[in-house]
């Protein structure tokens, strides 16, 4: 048996292997961005009107960038050798960082104009309740998940998707109340009469 899985790896092609692999990793990361942009905007009740070649741009432009620029944004969040951070406490750097995120996933993601004043507040509302969840996150799996002892690192599946799924209500929250706090305060604001 051992025998045949050696020979079975040692008949693959390592090139058709990667070029696949990569291939698959570009298509789930075009659908992924997809999939959140649609959800944002029917959190926002509103058609996505891009043309399908400025989607895979903008998809395309986040995928390379993207990690490029969280990279150099953590490594300055979280440097000590950049006066600025030794102002603050601790962690208010990735927190600024994470609520500067999410207040341009909700300023520019949805298909129409977003107000900055609203952005922001939903994005700190949202970052809020993320690093909370996050230190739930950590507090459950520190202290009270026994799963390793019975099933392995298998077991930490389930715990994570609950974790992702956490996390992406509180993103769709987020949306929500940027939208309301459109459509709601702000037409009320924006309606009420003014004095001359």
């Amino acid at each position: 048996m051992i025998h045949k899985l050696h020979e079975f790896i040692g008949n693959t092609h390592a090139g058709v292997v990667g070029v696949g692999g990569l291939v698959g990793l570009i298509f789930t990361c075009m659908s992924m961005l997809s999939s959140i942009e649609k959800a944002i905007n029917h959190v926002w009740k509103v058609k996505v009107t891009r043309s399908y070649f400025q989607r895979i741009s903008s998809y395309w432009l986040f995928i390379t960038l993207g990690p490029i620029a969280l990279s150099v944004a953590v490594g300055i969040a979280t440097s000590e050798d950049f006066p600025i951070t030794k102002l603050f406490p601790s962690g208010t750097g990735l927190y600024a960082l994470v609520v500067l995120c999410f207040c341009l996933i909700y300023k520019w993601v949805p298909q129409t104009t977003v107000k900055w004043s609203y952005a922001w507040i939903a994005a700190a509302v949202t970052s809020f309740l993320w690093n909370l969840a996050k230190l739930g996150y950590t507090l459950y799996t520190k202290n009270v998940v026994s799963y390793h002892k019975i099933y392995g690192s298998l077991g930490a599946v389930p715990v994570l998707m609950l974790w992702i799924y956490v996390e992406w209500v509180i993103v769709l929250t987020g949306a929500a109340l940027c939208a309301a706090l459109q459509k709601g305060i702000g037409k009320r604001f924006d309606e009420t009469p003014r004095l001359r």
